[in-house]
């Protein structure tokens, strides 16, 4: 599964091949991936050019002109092949093709079709789910109290809890697995039992994996 790492590692690169591209057409092969009615998704993407991409978590967000946005998550196996000209034919995990108007396309393929994408405005799309459920990333951690408030409601293993996006955004099994191995803190301390100090650790440990972990591409 693609973590906040791979995550930040495609916005860059996706950032070389989409930036100022108009989008032409939207064909949308399997419609669970679009949230919502995938004729509007369609529709409110043509002839709209992307601006920017950001990243929340492991969201991209592709930003577009006249305030439109649309969410990206790749979960299991999604993930994004740029082509200088239509295809004749795409293969069974393909899911929506972006066509610009220059002729070269983007297509978004996943394997086991869990990704998902949903149309937003920029206006609304951070203050509504499936974003504004998320935690803080541990970059952008400003309430530590309120983080060590969650902990001490909860028995379950501190690595369950550092998995879940409502608590921390953007931490995979494998980096909770590296951030827990620099702290030194057994996976399986309940969550309730992490003191003040700790959750420091934590968070520095999280800066540096990911920081790491984005570095290396």
């Amino acid at each position: 599964m693609p973590e906040l790492p791979e995550v930040e590692t495609i916005k860059n690169i996706l950032l070389k091949f989409v930036l100022e591209k108009r989008i032409r057409d939207v064909i949308v092969l399997n419609r669970n991936t679009i949230e919502g009615d995938h004729l509007a998704f369609s529709e409110n993407l043509r002839g709209k050019t992307i601006k920017s991409l950001s990243r929340i978590g492991k969201f991209l967000i592709f930003h577009l002109d006249e305030d439109i946005v649309f969410l990206s998550h790749l979960r299991m196996e999604g993930k994004y092949f740029f082509h200088d000209h239509l295809l004749s034919d795409y293969d069974k995990h393909a899911c929506v093709i972006f066509i610009f108007s220059d002729g070269t396309v983007l297509e978004y393929n996943d394997t086991r079709k869990f990704g998902l994408m949903k149309l937003a405005t920029a206006t609304s799309y951070r203050s509504s789910p499936p974003l504004s459920n998320l935690g803080p990333e541990p970059f952008a951690v400003q309430d530590k109290r309120q983080l060590l408030m969650k902990l001490a409601r909860k028995s379950l293993p501190i690595k369950a809890v550092l998995l879940d996006q409502t608590f921390l955004a953007g931490l995979g099994n494998i980096y909770v697995d590296e951030v827990l191995y620099l702290t030194q803190i057994h996976p399986e301390t309940p969550a309730k039992l992490i003191n003040s100090e700790q959750l420091d650790y934590i968070i520095e440990a999280s800066v540096k994996v990911l920081t790491m972990a984005i570095q290396s591409g």
